[in-house]
């Protein structure tokens, strides 16, 4: 059976990691409350017998994948102005790292207009209460003008 690489099982279990900070992003956002026995599996994060995804090992808090890195580079012309790396959490606090470090040097983009594009893509199949398997594919993209010097 095929799978993608965030649909494969871990060699960590549920025991071994933690998803706090996805359960209280959950909680903030949809204003419900993240059932980890229910939506872990639901989402795909969890296999059937317990074992952590890869796509779970992502966005637990320990941040265990050393693969899961955002580099932020500033240029001016061809010269590098300063780079950022994150890594060693899940990936929301990699983005919201990720989203200050452009929001910080917001006031310095003066000049002509460049865009910077952000695509996420995932896919995985969601688990209905009925039993119902669906496949859900998303691409999501933004673009942020930005003036550069």
């Amino acid at each position: 059976m095929n799978q993608t690489y965030d649909a494969l099982p871990s060699s960590y279990r549920v025991g071994d990691v933690s998803f706090t900070l996805l359960a209280a992003t959950f909680k903030n956002l949809k204003k419900e409350t993240f059932d980890l026995t229910k939506d872990l599996p639901s989402a795909g994060l969890v296999s059937d017998d317990g074992q952590i995804t890869n796509g779970g090992l992502l966005l637990c808090d320990q941040g265990v994948l050393r693969q899961s890195r955002i580099f932020c580079t500033r240029w001016k012309g061809d010269r590098k102005v300063d780079d950022k790396e994150f890594q060693g959490a899940s990936l929301i606090t990699l983005l919201q790292n990720a989203e200050g470090a452009l929001i910080g040097n917001i006031d310095q983009f003066i000049g002509k207009v460049n865009e910077i594009l952000f695509v996420v893509y995932t896919e995985r199949v969601r688990i209905e209460e009925s039993g119902t398997k669906t496949d859900v594919t998303r691409l999501i993209s933004a673009r942020m003008k930005c003036l550069w010097n």
